[in-house]
């Protein structure tokens, strides 16, 4: 490691006479202040200088004393993102600026700062992938110096700054350097100096600090050319009019290769892709059924407008931040096949629909509504503890997403968070129909995402490379790591929906108007145990077979007819004149358990239902069955849960006529 320290106290003399230091901070015929006025071009390092340092720098489960001693200097380094706004409010920023919160969102995901936010992606996705932590000890020390001497800069002029106004500027003052020793905390580094490295390990260090450094001097770049705009007279750049012209719609929906994202997509797929898209469609049967979502379709709320603020703050990082996600983490820089360009074009296209984020915002009254300056507009997105879940999902997004570079497993990892997705989005176009809402500002949860795809120069052989993902043969590996991706994205969504649903409980924005959420949950939960004179093994061959319902369905019940087979499977149970679609969302064998979804639309006194069958053992030729359901009752509850305890007391004693235990 002596070798690498030397190369980062090398880089760190070359940083030092860049022009940012040399030209703009030394030149006296411009204000301290006016120096300083590169801030809003820092904002996604500085801020997001939070989240490299507590989900990416930081080990979940250090096993070492150096993943310990990364680990100590990240939970310091993760507490001064919060310095760059008191120091922003000080400075006047928001008055130079004359921005509103919709303002500040829009330039922190624009095109002005898209390079910016790419160099900060890569310091994030090469923190990660290096997890030894010599390799990812000598990013941070690099980083470390980097810091070391920018402050150093910046001291003297906060000093003179601080010193007319009487204030005290702590992100850029001497409080900041005092904490950017240029090496770990508490001194840590000296556990990393004698450790050794291979000639391979040596070079790996040597590429990651020569790398870190060219970022550094790309940002001082970026910084010191939007001061110089500043200082020179230029107005700052305009959201409003930029914001419009990037949410232009198309007259109809475009045909192009996002058809491939569909849930119907491919009509005809392989065998491992029937098994991936029925996979697919019960995990989102799942989603739907979330009582979040069922709560956006359903109710009670006075307005389709009142709903959606009571939550749309909260989603504040997913809305805004998905566009670099598809941009910046599931593309490939230099496509080599056609199934690599195959999905940049995906992600273009997705990426654009974010677009449409500012016009929502502005429709929703959020302005005037919050009363929020844009710093505190800065402060919600990346310090409110009430979003900070939401950060922390879609920091683990991230992760699985770098994880899985290949385009199969990019392919499906698109899918699935798209797919997914579409349960909070069409239940939202549900509560728009439901209270004749019209309105091209939600377009996207209107069903008609793709009037904002733009169109795409031709490349027929990568959109096609994309369209055939699932008709072809797939290897058994890559089948088995596409539903490992599937169960991974759907993990996540359903901590988004889980963490919202809380949130709405809690009324944590209620102060924004009319309290739209429930105070308790209105899910019910209904449960019946009984105890049967039979083997586990007897019950289980005929209540775990999903096909064969008539056989201990009520009399009723004339026909079940199964489509598909495991899970995802459905089957279509009718009788006088009535027939309801179940689908088999989970079936374990040897636990003796079953989990099924009744699919809508049906007659029944409750929606979103979702029932688990369970028999267990209770001694030789005894068994104990529950059937439990978690739904939403439709009308009363007390008449959802008696037509339950009547419909499970019957499928028991069918089990039983089936048996032979009685007669038929």
């Amino acid at each position: 490691m002596k070798t690498v320290f030397k190369l980062i106290g090398a880089q760190a003399r070359l940083l030092q006479s860049h022009s940012l230091f040399t030209q703009w901070f030394a030149n006296p015929s411009i204000s301290p202040q006016g120096k300083l006025s590169f801030c809003p071009a820092a904002i996604d390092f500085v801020m997001g200088f939070r989240d490299l340092n507590r989900y990416f720098v930081r080990y979940p489960e250090p096993r070492s004393e150096l993943e310990r001693a990364l680990n100590e200097h990240a939970a310091e380094d993760a507490t001064h993102s919060a310095l760059f706004l008191t120091d922003w409010r000080l400075l006047g920023v928001d008055e130079a600026l004359g921005w509103a919160p919709r303002d500040i969102y829009w330039w922190i995901t624009s095109t002005d700062t898209l390079e910016a936010r790419r160099l900060d992606f890569e310091l994030a996705s090469l923190v990660h992938r290096n997890r030894d932590p010599r390799l990812r000890f000598a990013i941070i020390e690099s980083m470390e110096a980097a810091g070391n001497l920018f402050f150093r800069q910046t001291v003297p002029l906060a000093t003179q700054i601080e010193s007319a106004r009487g204030i005290e500027l702590p992100y850029f003052g001497q409080f900041h350097l005092d904490r950017e020793t240029g090496h770990l905390q508490a001194g840590d580094e000296k556990l990393f100096f004698a450790e050794p490295l291979c000639d391979e390990e040596r070079a790996r260090a040597t590429a990651l600090v020569l790398r870190t450094f060219s970022i550094f001097h790309a940002h001082f770049r970026a910084w010191e050319e939007h001061a110089r705009r500043f200082v020179a007279g230029q107005r700052p750049p305009q959201p409003a009019v930029a914001a419009r012209a990037a949410a232009t719609l198309r007259p109809a929906a475009a045909h192009d290769v996002s058809a491939a994202m569909s849930l119907s997509h491919p009509a005809h797929p392989s065998g491992y892709g029937e098994g991936l898209r029925d996979h697919l469609q019960a995990a989102f049967d799942e989603l739907w059924a979330h009582p979040f979502h069922a709560w956006i379709r359903s109710g009670p709320h006075p307005g389709f407008l009142p709903m959606i603020r009571s939550f749309f703050l909260q989603w504040v990082v997913d809305d805004w931040t998905c566009a670099d996600w598809f941009l910046l983490d599931t593309t490939y820089p230099d496509p080599k096949t056609p199934l690599e360009r195959g999905i940049n074009r995906l992600s273009q296209l997705y990426a654009a629909e974010m677009n449409r984020r500012y016009v929502e915002w502005e429709t929703l009254g959020f302005d005037e509504l919050t009363g929020w300056t844009a710093a505190d507009a800065l402060q919600h997105y990346w310090l409110d503890e009430r979003v900070e879940e939401h950060r922390e999902v879609f920091a683990d997004l991230r992760k699985l997403t770098l994880d899985h570079p290949s385009p199969v497993a990019r392919y499906w990892i698109l899918k699935s968070f798209v797919r997914f997705g579409d349960a909070l989005m069409h239940s939202i176009g549900h509560a728009m129909a439901h209270h004749g809402v019209a309105t091209e500002a939600f377009l996207a949860f209107a069903g008609q995402p793709e009037r904002m795809h733009p169109d795409l120069p031709p490349d027929p052989e990568a959109d096609l490379a994309v369209l055939r993902l699932e008709t072809e043969p797939m290897r058994p590996e890559d089948a088995a790591l596409a539903h490992e991706l599937l169960r991974a994205t759907h993990a996540q969504e359903a901590r988004r929906a889980s963490i919202t649903w809380r949130v709405l409980q809690e009324r944590r924005y209620a102060h924004l108007g009319p309290v739209t959420a429930p105070a308790i949950d209105i899910t019910t939960d209904f449960a019946l145990e009984r105890s049967l004179a039979a083997s586990a093994e007897a019950v289980w061959e005929i209540l775990g077979d999903f096909g064969a319902a008539v056989r201990w369905g009520a009399p009723a019940m004339e026909t079940c007819v199964v489509e598909g087979a495991g899970v995802g499977a459905v089957r279509s149970l009718s009788g006088q004149g009535l027939t309801v679609r179940e689908r088999l969302l989970a079936h374990d064998h040897a636990a003796r358990r079953l989990s099924y979804s009744i699919l809508e639309p049906h007659p029944l006194p409750f929606a979103d239902y979702v029932t688990t069958i369970e028999v267990s053992p209770q001694g030789p030729g005894a068994c104990r069955v529950r059937w439990s359901a978690r739904y939403l009752p439709k009308g009363s509850p007390t008449s959802a849960s008696e037509l339950l305890a009547k419909v499970y007391d019957a499928n028991i004693a069918g089990v039983l006529r089936a048996l032979g235990h009685i007669a038929a």
